[in-house]
């Protein structure tokens, strides 16, 4: 689904990324681990054409990302950096509706989406009066708009309590289930990925240093991996 083949980045001189690789399978979700300025962010930004790597290259189903295409594969592909960017001032409905005319989706679309993120209730109320929690479903439904292939979640359980990190886990694997929906997410809590990831790969200053399928392994197992390779 996803192929990074050697990729390295330096930002003013220091090297942000080293020489990275490993494959997101299709239909799997796939976290994506390290430290604080490990690098995530930047690789998510390389993946999604922002940042344009020194050497390596990222290919979607076969196709190479580059600055002249990242655009038509764009629409394989939906994102959600950090917090959402929302218009407080709208509702649901409204934010979606903006989201729709950009990516041409029917209209009937949204009242399907709002119903998979469990907002349907809510969907004229103004957004400025929902929890974290709510906006990040919002989030992650304007990340589905233009009906992607793969979805991108940089540290989205950040300032989430206990309700809204179980709202996320179910959301995450439900799309994924029903929709078959690719799902690459970032994150330093590795008990909250432990939970939802089939994939995991595990960046320590700028290098891949390690890559496995989840299944059939116990609890604990991640935490594990995760300090025998990253310590201090």
């Amino acid at each position: 689904m996803i192929q990074i083949d050697h990729i390295s980045y330096a930002y003013k001189k220091t090297e942000v990324l080293k020489n990275v690789t490993f494959d997101i399978p299709k239909k799997s979700i796939f976290g994506l681990l390290g430290k604080n300025g490990a690098g995530k962010s930047t690789l998510i930004k390389i993946i999604l054409g922002i940042i344009i790597p020194d050497s390596g290259t990222v290919k979607i189903n076969q196709q190479l990302i580059n600055q002249f295409n990242r655009l038509l594969l764009s629409q394989k592909i939906g994102s959600l950096i950090e917090n959402a960017s929302l218009y407080d001032f709208l509702s649901p409905i409204e934010n979606l509706e903006l989201a729709r005319r950009i990516y041409g989706t029917e209209k009937e679309y949204l009242k399907k989406l709002l119903s998979v993120v469990g907002l349907e209730n809510v969907s004229r109320d103004k957004v400025s009066t929902f929890s974290l929690g709510m906006r990040q479903r919002l989030g992650i439904a304007l990340a589905m708009i233009g009906k992607p292939e793969i979805v991108i979640l940089d540290e989205p359980t950040n300032g989430l309590d206990p309700n809204g990190l179980n709202e996320f886990r179910e959301l995450i694997l439900k799309l994924n289930k029903e929709n078959d929906t690719t799902f690459l997410i970032s994150s330093h809590h590795l008990s909250e990925l432990e939970k939802i990831a089939t994939h995991v790969g595990i960046i320590h200053n700028g290098t891949a240093v390690h890559t496995s399928e989840l299944k059939g392994t116990s609890a604990g197992t991640l935490d594990k991996i995760y300090f025998d390779l990253v310590k201090g």
